[in-house]
């Protein structure tokens, strides 16, 4: 018997166990302790800093194209044994541990208060602690953070740095499958896919004549996830899985909750890709129904269109019951069925048929939420200076404009300048200052370069193609060029490989020197001689 297939779960479903537990956890009442940190360790910390971080990510990265391999061949056992030689790896720990201390929330502790954020001694120390055979979790903080434009709270489970590090750890070796596994128009928590990406596709499909779409919402997606599906169908070290499943929760209070039989902690770093797992298939199921119709998910947030309003009824049914079996529902309030004449409201954009031509622009909520923010920022700032006053307007209107820049239609965008101009005047500001605010109506259309629909960046056949998707599309823009001279001239006009001129095509090569991204231009020839590969990067954006 594998070790994997062994179900042992500790559980108290009962009123009367949960009022005991309840009660000695919450007495004798004690002040709450403060971690102590322990003396520094210059030779732990010396040897943290000799990574050489470039090296360290080549590294996972093959043991990341080993699984794929693994999963495309259809062997379990081998996708199973692939990940164990990651997860066991020196390496692949202290890339987890580096990852986890150099994101936003590395200044967040959790229960146990311990922070590895300037403590490189403490680091090092994690690594030779991240054995599977003696690692047992920690209950999550649970805090509550405010919906944007809502008055709810959303609850957020917060995990310790050594539970973070480990979560990290066996999402390194989750990902490749997940990403190999998951639906084509899938764009949330996906590696080098993003909203615009799902825009661009969400207009490839409205303009191949779908009439009708689904807009749906699914209630509670993380928190009503069955354990039992996951447990059953997620390819990865099952004693693992449900240790990080089952640890349960500490709220502010004191009060300890136990884990039930569904949810995943949005706080928890493997999080994003066990919800992205559990939802895909969705669009094959879909298209196995009507080939006519299709799916694009965003995380929980997904559209079925159709060109068959018949065809959508009938459908209804068959997504139900594919996510009745995952332990989840759509939300009845959030989901409708609508024509695209009428329009519909997706990722803050709102989509619509008009005349034959689709219609993109900012959706009424996402324009609202922009102009509620500004007002804000004039309350909070007036009296701080102009140069401070502008200087966070024009932030707010610069995130604004990079969200919604390759929407079709600009009338939200003068509508936006008209209604700054009204609350600067409102609150009393001189009229002078409008010379310096960002003018939204003035932003270019700039071309998307999205990502292939089949590319894959843990398959190292797609290596060269992202490598130069990341700079073709930073080229579209006006400071792209530029930088692109600025390395065309470094080098002289000649190929660092083969030290021959460059004319005619050429390929851009990204460079780590220590922890410095530079890149370099040669012949595409040469490119994919660094890479190992016989592909040219012509051949391969043809793909």
């Amino acid at each position: 018997m594998d070790r994997n297939d062994i179900n042992f779960e500790l559980s108290f479903t009962s009123e009367d166990d949960q009022e005991v537990w309840d009660m000695f956890a919450q007495k004798p009442k004690r002040k709450k302790r403060k971690w102590v940190e322990p003396p520094f360790s210059e030779e732990d910390a010396a040897a943290w800093r000799q990574y050489e971080w470039d090296k360290v990510e080549r590294h996972v990265r093959k043991k990341q194209q080993n699984i794929v391999r693994a999963y495309k061949s259809g062997d379990i056992e081998k996708i199973l044994q692939c990940q164990r030689y990651l997860t066991k790896s020196s390496r692949a720990r202290a890339y987890a541990i580096h990852i986890v201390t150099t994101n936003t929330g590395a200044r967040t502790p959790g229960i146990d208060g311990v922070k590895w954020k300037h403590r490189d001694d403490l680091k090092y120390q994690a690594i030779s602690q991240m054995d599977a055979e003696t690692y047992s979790t920690k209950p999550y903080l649970r805090i509550y953070i405010s919906k944007p434009g809502k008055t709810g709270k959303r609850p957020l489970s917060i995990p310790t740095m050594a539970d973070r590090a480990m979560q990290t750890l066996y999402k390194l070796a989750l990902e490749p499958v997940a990403e190999t596994s998951a639906d084509v128009n899938s764009f949330g928590y996906r590696r080098w896919r993003g909203t615009h990406d799902a825009l661009a596709v969400c207009k490839r499909i409205m303009e191949a004549g779908a009439a009708w779409v689904i807009s749906g919402d699914i209630k509670g997606c993380f928190d009503n996830i069955d354990h039992k599906w996951l447990l059953k169908n997620i390819p990865m070290d099952r004693i693992m899985l449900r240790k990080f499943l089952k640890c349960g929760y500490i709220e502010r209070n004191g009060k300890y909750v136990w884990a039930g039989k569904a949810g995943i902690s949005q706080g928890s770093p493997i999080s994003s890709a066990l919800c992205n797992m559990t939802l895909d298939g969705l669009r094959a199921l879909v298209k196995s129904h009507d080939a006519n119709m299709d799916v694009l998910r965003f995380a929980d947030d997904l559209i079925v269109t159709s060109h068959d309003l018949a065809a959508m009824h009938n459908a209804i049914p068959l997504l139900n019951k594919f996510l009745q079996e995952r332990g989840l529902n759509f939300s009845k309030a959030k989901t409708v069925l609508t024509s695209m004449d009428i329009g519909f409201d997706f990722l803050g954009f709102n989509f619509r048929n008009s005349d034959g031509n689709v219609v993109i622009e900012p959706s009424v909520r996402n324009v609202e939420r922009i102009l509620d923010s500004i007002e804000k920022a004039i309350v909070k700032y007036s009296k701080s200076g102009m140069d401070i006053l502008i200087s966070h307007i024009n932030a707010r209107l610069r995130g604004f404009i990079s969200y919604n820049m390759y929407c079709t239609k600009k009338d939200a965008f003068l509508y936006v300048d008209m209604k700054v101009s009204l609350l600067l005047a409102k609150y009393g500001i001189c009229p002078s200052v409008h010379a310096s605010l960002l003018v939204v109506s003035d932003v270019e259309n700039i071309k998307h370069v999205w990502v292939h629909p089949n590319a894959n960046p843990f398959d190292s056949a797609w290596e060269l193609y992202f490598e130069q998707w990341e700079y073709a599309k930073s080229f579209y823009k006006p400071k792209g060029y530029k930088r692109l001279a600025y390395y065309f001239n470094i080098q002289e006009g000649f190929c660092p490989v083969c030290e021959s001129p460059i004319e005619g095509s050429f390929a851009i090569h990204k460079k780590i020197i220590g922890n410095v991204h530079t890149l370099e231009i040669m012949h595409q020839k040469c490119h994919a001689q660094i890479h190992g590969l016989k592909t040219s990067g012509a051949d391969l954006h043809q793909k």
